[in-house]
């Protein structure tokens, strides 16, 4: 059998030995001698840093927990560049990066792998990054997390015995949603608890044990700032692989979480106590019920 020729260098950041094929070897060589978990644009400044006065222009991020990891972004960002003036576009802007940059003479221009719905524009020199590996190393390389400090209050008090429920119901990658008899099962698992269910989505198909004395059913009820006033109050913030998960984990909410086919999607906190997140198989959710009786003193 033909070899492929090799090649191998120590990672700059985690000092690993890492093998590569020779042709890719120079790709390598020019961007730090990085491996693929530890070459981050923003935690280790491989960009020119700080020019002043210079338009500096960020591609948006759609989903709700691509906005909550993009805030360690932001902030390391502002932070290194003080004196550059920085547009963090929205979505509907995405499709005129090439106008917007144009009309301000854009030195830099950073494109999200979350920007979707929008083609990365052409014939512009535009930096790539990954937000979730991106905000990983921002955490672990220089303690910066995402963070969402904007709160709102509740027409309601917060009782002792309390916890935040995201069941999520919906079309798109459906295999998260939480199956009728997990919900249930939480629910008996929470007996003596005031469940807040919260998120926008539809119908579960299971309305009926809503209507349970102990669960206040708040979907589309709640801002986002509201939502993180809850998710600080209470004992936990319990659910499936989702975008609240994030926030409520940026809130300083307690995550309890399941789902996760991939772990680099779990929430990203600074105290690792403050989330607990399991996959997607059986034995996961039983050891998500587990971890969740622990947290409550239920055990």
């Amino acid at each position: 059998m033909e070899q492929t020729n090799m090649d191998s260098f120590i990672c700059a950041s985690c000092k690993k030995e890492v093998h590569v094929q020779a042709n890719n070897y120079q790709t390598y060589a020019a961007r730090g001698f990085y491996c693929n978990d530890c070459y981050a644009i923003f935690a280790n400044k491989l960009y020119e840093v700080n020019i002043p006065g210079a338009v500096t222009i960020f591609s948006p991020a759609s989903a709700l927990g691509d906005r909550v990891i993009y805030t360690a972004i932001h902030d390391a960002y502002m932070v290194d560049n003080p004196d550059e003036n920085v547009l963090w576009l929205e979505m509907p802007q995405a499709m005129d990066v090439a106008e917007i940059a144009r009309q301000t003479n854009a030195k830099k221009i950073f494109w999200a792998d979350v920007t979707n719905f929008a083609p990365i524009p052409k014939n512009l020199d535009i930096v790539q990054f990954s937000i979730i590996r991106e905000a990983r190393n921002l955490g672990k390389l220089r303690g910066i997390f995402p963070k969402v400090e904007n709160r709102a209050d509740l027409d309601f008090e917060v009782p002792k015995k309390s916890v935040m429920l995201h069941a999520r119901h919906c079309a798109k990658l459906d295999w998260k949603n939480m199956h009728h008899g997990e919900f249930i099962s939480i629910l008996n698992l929470l007996k003596g608890f005031t469940v807040y269910i919260v998120g926008n989505d539809e119908k579960y198909g299971f309305e009926d044990e809503i209507k349970d004395p102990q669960i206040v059913d708040l979907r589309k009820k709640l801002t986002i700032d509201q939502i993180c006033t809850l998710a600080e109050n209470v004992d936990a913030c319990l659910g499936v692989d989702s975008g609240i998960q994030h926030l409520a984990g940026a809130a300083n909410g307690k995550v309890i979480a399941y789902k996760y086919k991939n772990e680099h999607w779990m929430p990203i906190v600074a105290d690792p106590q403050m989330a607990q997140a399991f996959g997607d198989k059986a034995v996961d959710f039983y050891n998500f019920l587990v971890a969740t009786k622990k947290t409550l003193h239920l055990l």
